[in-house]
């Protein structure tokens, strides 16, 4: 007489936790490439001005430029999505309800990107490439649909900023309190989130250009200690915070 097949599912992962720390590490790595090319695409677009119409005809006169700061844009919120899940991951062991929120909080900017790049996206859709006369048209007309995109667009990019800063912070907390890396890595998580906050004040534009700075650079050097060091609940200096169930 036939068996009928098990249903279990074996409790050995796929991956081991060395290799998702790794995979962590080549996602974060991939994250700040794709913002460094959001912000050199960015610049090269000259689209931060502070009037609506110069920014609608930089648009249409860069607008090559602008798409590829908005795509590359894109491709940032996807891998930071990934990276957020899979911290979740790495981290759970040491403390699950600070990992949790460091993950949500992750995921909540990383969502919000998406929003505001699907809608620089829609904005240039709108505009459309031009240049010379057509540009200068531009620059003396009114969109509403820019009008009514591009609020939506900054901020949704600025609340998304805010969320990254307090998952920074939640997984500061962890890191210097736990200890699954060098202290010094959550301490100066802390400086940087609070400087990402500045994101709301027009008048310190330079802090939380600073944080955003400070955020790849930090996330390089987690990278580099996952890929190379990684982490493990068994280390001498990791202290557990989670009760075992």
């Amino acid at each position: 007489m036939l068996k009928s097949p098990t249903t279990g599912v074996s409790g050995s992962p796929l991956l081991s936790d060395r290799m998702v720390q790794r995979v962590t590490a080549a996602l974060l790595v991939l994250y700040c490439g794709a913002q460094v090319v959001t912000i050199v695409t960015r610049i090269a677009s000259g689209t931060d001005t502070e009037s609506s119409s110069e920014s609608m005809a930089m648009i249409a006169a860069n607008h090559s430029w602008y798409m590829a700061s908005k795509i590359a844009n894109l491709v940032a919120a996807f891998l930071l999505l990934a990276s957020g899940i899979l911290i979740y991951r790495v981290f759970r062991p040491f403390d699950q309800t600070l990992a949790l929120l460091a993950s949500a909080f992750f995921a909540v900017a990383a969502s919000l990107w998406l929003l505001s790049s699907l809608a620089g996206l829609a904005i240039a859709e709108v505009i459309g490439g031009s240049s010379g006369p057509t540009a200068t048209y531009i620059a003396g007309s009114q969109s509403p649909a820019f009008n009514a995109i591009e609020p939506v667009r900054a901020i949704a990019g600025r609340v998304g900023f805010t969320a990254a800063a307090l998952a920074l912070a939640f997984l500061g907390i962890l890191i210097a309190l736990a200890r699954p890396m060098p202290r010094w890595f959550g301490w100066a998580a802390l400086p940087t989130a609070v400087a990402m906050l500045f994101i709301w004040d027009p008048e310190a534009s330079a802090m939380h250009r600073i944080g955003g700075a400070a955020l790849l650079l930090w996330f390089l050097a987690v990278a580099a200690w996952l890929a190379l060091k990684g982490v493990s609940p068994r280390d001498q200096g990791a202290v557990q915070l989670e009760n075992d169930c």
